[in-house]
C-alpha cells in the first residue's frame, strides 16, 4: 500500500512538472512573437502597420528582395514561437484536455508554416496563417470550456475577439479604418496575450488543467 501511495505521489509530481513546463513554453512562445514582430517592424524602413500585413515583414518588397535584417528577425521569431507552441501541446498531452493540447499543436504548426512559407509564396503562406489564427483563437475558446474562474472568461474573451476579428479580416481585408495591418493585429495580439496569460496560469495551477475547477 505504501508503495502504491508513493507511486501516486510521484506521478502527481510529474504531472505538475509537465504542466508547469508546458505553461512556461507556451508563455515564452507568445512573448517571442510579440517581441519579434515589434523588432522586425522597427528594422523595416517605411513599414506601415496600417497598410501592410504582419507577414510582409518576412516577405519580399516591391523590388522582389527581402528586407534584412527585418525578414530574418521575423522568420526566426515565428520559427521559434511555432516550435514552442507545438512543444507546449506535446508536453501537455497528459495533463491538458486532449482538444486543448491538440489545438496548441495545430496552432504551432500553422506558425511554423508562416515561418517557412513567406508571404511572397502566395496561397501556401495564406493557408498557414489561417491555420495559426483560426487554431489560436479556437484553442483559447476551448481553454475557456475546460476551466473556471477568471482564466475562463479571459480565454473566452480573447479567443472570441480574435475569432471575430479573423472573420472581419477575411471578409473586409483592408477596407476598414484600421487598414489590413491594423485589423490583422486584432486577430494576432489577443492570441499572443492569451498564450502568455494561460501559460502563466498553468505555472501556478495546483491541479491539472481541464479538470473543470
Amino acid at each position: 500500500m505504501a508503495s502504491v501511495g508513493l507511486a501516486r505521489v510521484a506521478n502527481s509530481v510529474r504531472e505538475i512538472e509537465r504542466r508547469r513546463l508546458a505553461g512556461t513554453v507556451l508563455a515564452v512562445g507568445g512573448f517571442v512573437v510579440i517581441v519579434g514582430v515589434t523588432v522586425a517592424g522597427t528594422l523595416y524602413p517605411g513599414y506601415s502597420i496600417h497598410a501592410q500585413t504582419i507577414s510582409d515583414l518576412g516577405g519580399t518588397d516591391a523590388t522582389g528582395r527581402l528586407v534584412q535584417p527585418a525578414a530574418a528577425v521575423f522568420t526566426l521569431s515565428m520559427g521559434v514561437s511555432g516550435g514552442l507552441v507545438v512543444l507546449a501541446g506535446t508536453i501537455g498531452r497528459s495533463t491538458l484536455d486532449d482538444r486543448l493540447a491538440g489545438g496548441l499543436v495545430v496552432t504551432g504548426t500553422g506558425i511554423l508554416g508562416v515561418a517557412t512559407l513567406p508571404a511572397h509564396v502566395g496561397w501556401p503562406h495564406a493557408l498557414a496563417a489561417l491555420v495559426a489564427f483560426a487554431g489560436g483563437s479556437t484553442t483559447a475558446i476551448l481553454a475557456a470550456s475546460t476551466t473556471r474562474g477568471a482564466i475562463r472568461w479571459l480565454s473566452a474573451t480573447l479567443g472570441g475577439v480574435a475569432l471575430l476579428a479573423l472573420a472581419a479580416f477575411l471578409v473586409l481585408g483592408g477596407s476598414t479604418p484600421l487598414g489590413i495591418g491594423g485589423l490583422e493585429r486584432l486577430v494576432s495580439l489577443p492570441i499572443q496575450c492569451w498564450a502568455i496569460l494561460f501559460g502563466g496560469w498553468l505555472l501556478g495551477r495546483p491541479t491539472a488543467a481541464g479538470d473543470g475547477h
